[in-house]
């Protein structure tokens, strides 16, 4: 007697192959069917005692690595609604595939403290280098607490004191020089002017390569 795949497997419909922001926008409850697997959980605690870190020697960033396709961006998309969403839908999703209570209480002792800000990049696309990373970070955070309705956004970023110096006709570095001296590095300019306008236009999301250039010909023309 024939039988069929489907007597066998069973094909999640709303399966998502790539989990992004859009994903997570588009499809706001999908977190909920993360399954926590043993590295997941070990991440969630390691999370949690760094929230609840009293010092800065406690409050240790939690790195997350691996290869591609094996699910970091949804694990980091469920630990993300972990922390913002409501007491009842977190306690929900624990009590759905078992989590440890402790972890539940500990996550909600946090919360009760306050609120806490989560910032969330969901891909890491041209980011090359410290200084690209670190404007990256520092552009994620700006932009989610203009999301959240917050005017203060501490000082300036590595974004726009860029965008300040090569706007300062009196500034040290000379930028125009630069342009010119090192010329192979803005091959798709026409001149330094043009470099400035695409930096402020395009704004930091996309203007990180343009910027990592900059601070490159900025240092080779300090050394030379």
């Amino acid at each position: 007697m024939s039988r069929l795949y489907s007597d066998y497997i069973n094909v999640n419909k709303e399966f998502v192959p790539v989990f992004s922001l859009a994903t997570d926008k588009k499809y706001p409850n999908h977190w909920k069917s993360f399954y926590p697997h043993d590295t997941f959980i070990d991440i969630l605690r390691d999370l949690i005692s760094s929230l609840e870190g009293t010092s800065a020697e406690k409050k240790m960033s939690v790195w997350v690595s691996g290869a591609y396709g094996t699910g970091k961006s949804y694990a980091s998309f469920t630990l993300k609604h972990i922390i913002e969403e409501n007491s009842e839908n977190v306690k929900n999703y624990f009590n759905k595939y078992n989590i440890s209570q402790t972890l539940l209480n500990r996550i909600e002792g946090i919360k009760v403290k306050g609120d806490i800000l989560v910032i969330h990049r969901s891909t890491s696309s041209g980011i090359l280098g410290d200084n690209m990373l670190f404007s990256a970070i520092q552009e994620s955070i700006k932009a989610t607490l203009k999301e959240k309705g917050y005017n203060y956004f501490g000082g300036k970023t590595l974004y726009d004191n860029v965008i300040d110096v090569l706007e300062d006709k009196n500034a040290i570095f000379n930028f125009k020089g630069a342009f010119n001296k090192y010329r192979d590095k803005f091959l798709e300019y026409p001149n330094a002017e043009s470099v400035i306008n695409s930096l402020s236009n395009l704004g930091p999301e996309d203007g990180l390569r343009i910027l990592e250039k900059i601070i490159e010909v900025a240092d080779l023309s300090q050394c030379h």
